[in-house]
């Protein structure tokens, strides 16, 4: 829980940043503009900034005039104020004086050209007032009722600073699209290694949409395309989308079957991107697309989420792995959520930032799914590798026989050994001890063995080496390493010896064929007194040597 609560704090904003760059974020004035922009209509009233106008009862399609008052205690360089997004087109004035501003408002106040980026304007020492309040104001033009200051940060200061504290943010914020980008691609390469886990591609899915709408909210998709159109379909197609990719993503992580649920949000993601296509072919069907369908989208996707969440608590009932550490994530998640959505409606004076709630969930994800992965490697690892001796099981071998048998022209040999006597070993140590014995046979040959080479549990006390590369004598002679070490070891108090068959590939031999010739060599060398090493020096049936 401490965690929990030390990571909601890390989400909220700066209030105030080192180096003199304050925030002028808060209660603002505002009231409504004429068309022509010359004068003002109405009382001033209280604005919250930042803050989306429809939410704050300004139901205007026309100019809105924001001011606020600082004071400065000298004048001797220029101050920078930064102006973060702000729809759908606005202008900055300082003490009356027009500094400029994004987008093109007409000179009847009509919206000639959108563009609401966040932007850092000097501040010149000589329009400023020493010692007595200056008037920051901001014209902006709404669309079909939409605007408003989207986001927080209008930062006032030093010049420079303000705009290193600005790069500051879009690098923030170009590290967690990083983020989320690098853990979608990561669990799509995951996926076409191993495709039978679907939910590394859901996930993979639902991190780009998590990457996209980020760059989207913070206005990334500007570097790319200038027109605002595309940057909206960078925020609102991934938020139209997440609901399904949410509900693949658990159904696939916790094995649910899903089938009407998935059709259902395939329908309502369907009929809310035609309603996002057309409102932005036909511009006066945005109030509805903006007031009418995003909340309903945003209301699934708290369903959803509930959903999940669900599925999340009933795992943990049932002890699967992963679903601990995706609660917490989903509760980091659903309380930056919260407050956000409080600060939109007025109910929360400070902005809790989502965005730290996405990545909190995503870490909380990608920590389960490495989770389970590393127990599905155990799995293969336990069905390929004997968990006794730690070599590879027949299982295990039959993967990688193939690859051996590929390389053509090169030398192959098998050593097949036996370990002597090993049921009186059984018999009279008792099998604890015989277990001890295996687990100590296997953990000598693996040390003395090459890297490249390949050893094999056969099956009881029956062990199988295969040296890639190596031939003849040269096998005969690693064989005898291997039957020296073996003998030279102690397993406490146990000493133990093995009987070693080695032989070498012929051409175009097959592997069955090669395993019964060292198979024979191992009865030999059996038949001459055991631990000692003989070798097959032709085909089935050819002639042995020492």
């Amino acid at each position: 829980m401490a965690a929990l609560l030390a990571l909601v704090v890390a989400a909220a904003p700066v209030v105030a940043s080192p180096g003199g760059v304050t925030t002028l974020d808060g209660t603002w004035q505002g009231r409504l503009g004429d068309e022509g922009g010359a004068a003002d209509v109405g009382a001033w009233r209280p604005v919250r900034v930042p803050g989306n106008f429809p939410f704050q009862g300004l139901e205007v399609d026309g100019n809105v005039w924001l001011r606020t008052s600082f004071t400065v205690a000298e004048a001797t360089q220029d101050l920078g104020v930064r102006v973060p997004p702000t729809a759908n087109a606005y202008e900055v004035f300082l003490n009356g004086a027009r500094l400029g501003g994004r987008g093109v408002i007409g000179p009847s106040g009509e919206l000639v050209e959108k563009d609401f980026r966040a932007q850092v304007y000097r501040l010149p020492k000589e329009l400023l007032r020493v010692g007595a309040p200056n008037t920051l104001s901001l014209r902006v033009r709404t669309f079909y009722g939409n605007g408003g200051v989207l986001a927080p940060g209008v930062l006032l200061g030093p010049e420079t600073l303000v705009r290193d504290t600005a790069e500051a943010r879009v690098v923030k914020v170009a590290m967690l699209v990083s983020m989320f980008a690098f853990a979608g691609v990561f669990h799509l390469v995951l996926f076409l290694a191993r495709r039978r886990e679907r939910h590394s591609l859901s996930f993979a899915l639902l991190s780009g949409l998590l990457a996209v709408v980020t760059a989207g909210i913070n206005m990334l998709g500007y570097v790319v395309s200038t027109n605002p159109d595309f940057n909206a379909y960078l925020v609102f197609v991934p938020l139209i989308l997440l609901p399904l990719a949410c509900v693949q993503f658990f159904s696939d992580f916790y094995g649910r079957v899903v089938t009407w649920r998935r059709r259902i949000l395939a329908g309502l993601s369907g009929v809310a991107l035609l309603s996002l296509v057309s409102s932005t072919l036909y511009h006066p069907l945005f109030p509805v697309f903006e007031r009418v369908v995003m909340p309903l989208v945003t209301l699934v996707l708290a369903g959803t989420l509930l959903l999940c969440t669900a599925w999340t608590l009933q795992a943990v009932r049932r002890k699967q792995r992963g679903a601990k550490v995706v609660v917490v994530g989903l509760a980091v998640y659903a309380a930056t959520g919260v407050m956000e959505l409080a600060w939109t409606f007025s109910l929360l004076p400070v902005r809790i930032d989502s965005h730290v709630g996405f990545a909190c969930f995503e870490l909380a994800m990608v920590v389960a799914i490495a989770e389970r992965f590393a127990w599905l490697h155990r799995q293969v690892e336990l069905g390929e590798k004997d968990a006794l001796t730690g070599c590879l099981t027949r299982h295990g071998f039959k993967e990688r026989i193939q690859g051996l048998l590929a390389a053509r022209g090169a030398p192959l040999s098998c050593v097949l050994f036996d370990l002597d006597h090993f049921k009186r070993i059984n018999d009279v140590q008792g099998h604890v001890a015989g277990d001890r014995v295996l687990a100590s046979a296997g953990a000598v040959v693996r040390r003395v063995v090459r890297e490249g080479d390949v050893v094999v549990r056969w099956g009881g006390e029956e062990f199988l080496v295969v040296l890639p590369g190596q031939a003849g004598e040269r096998a005969a002679d690693i064989a005898e390493r291997l039957r020296r070490a073996i003998e030279a070891h102690d397993t406490g108090g146990v000493q133990y010896t093995a009987s070693f068959g080695v032989a070498t590939r012929l051409p175009d031999e097959a592997f069955e064929v090669l395993l019964a010739r060292a198979d024979e060599a191992l009865y030999e060398a059996k038949k001459s007194g055991r631990n000692c090493v003989r070798a097959a020096v032709g085909g089935p049936g050819a002639s042995l040597r020492s």
